[in-house]
């Protein structure tokens, strides 16, 4: 009777997922305390329009290939190579770029995404096609856009549980107003018992006596972990939200 879900950045894509497949199709088996993701892609379809610039550098390439990797495996009507450019859509499919082999800097670097071990340097045009980017901001119908609209983590979901959606404001790999603002925003509209928490560096004692000023996507799990923890000990212990 003590069931709680949290999970961070993808985790907290798939404790909002895991939440809502629980509720719509398994009330009768569950019953959720309290569900608390945290610094998730929630809405794919706006982070996607936000990290499809033929200009903007990527903050990390690796991420976007394997989504693009991963949808293209599942979704008949997705092709990797109309998507990705040509070189790097093969060393994807001949070397099983995303199979567990390779790390972060290793599948840049097999990219050809080399410079700053190619976090946030390279725009989407040096990983993905310009026309498919064109595309995609294009046309409404365009596959990937439509899957990813499919996939938006709250897509018709009145949440019957306690939501807590937790993130950082400085996360600069899921953009808190594209991620935890849209989603809560979107919820709330359905009277759903949700909750936004935004962390900032205030929160957070200083490190070896050096102020914090920003909490960076990795920097952020741990406190926000603890601040999920806290929310969950006070349901635990008969408080409110």
């Amino acid at each position: 009777g003590q069931l709680y879900i949290s999970g961070y950045s993808e985790g907290g894509y798939v404790a909002m997922s895991l939440a809502r497949e629980i509720e719509q199709n398994h009330a009768g088996e569950f019953t959720l305390q309290g569900v608390a993701p945290m610094a998730g892609p929630y809405d794919v379809a706006a982070l996607g329009s936000y990290e499809l610039n033929a200009s903007k550098p990527m903050v990390v390439p690796a991420f976007l290939a394997e989504i693009a990797s991963s949808y293209a495996h599942y979704y008949d009507d997705i092709n990797l190579s109309a998507v990705l450019n040509s070189t790097q859509a093969n060393v994807i499919e001949t070397k099983n770029l995303f199979g567990g082999d390779y790390n972060t800097t290793q599948i840049h670097s097999e990219l050809g995404l080399t410079i700053n071990d190619g976090f946030g340097v390279y725009p989407a045009s040096a990983l993905f096609q310009t026309t498919f980017i064109d595309d995609y901001h294009n046309n409404l119908n365009n596959s990937v856009k439509v899957h990813f609209e499919e996939n938006n983590a709250y897509k018709n979901w009145i949440p019957s549980s306690q939501l807590n959606i937790i993130q950082c404001q400085t996360d600069e790999v899921i953009p808190f107003a594209l991620s935890s603002q849209i989603a809560y925003d979107s919820l709330k509209t359905t009277g759903a018992s949700v909750t936004l928490t935004e962390i900032n560096a205030s929160v957070v004692p200083p490190y070896d006596g050096t102020t914090v000023t920003t909490l960076s996507h990795q920097r952020c799990a741990s406190v926000a972990y603890g601040v999920a923890v806290k929310w969950f000990d006070a349901i635990r212990q008969g408080g409110s939200k």
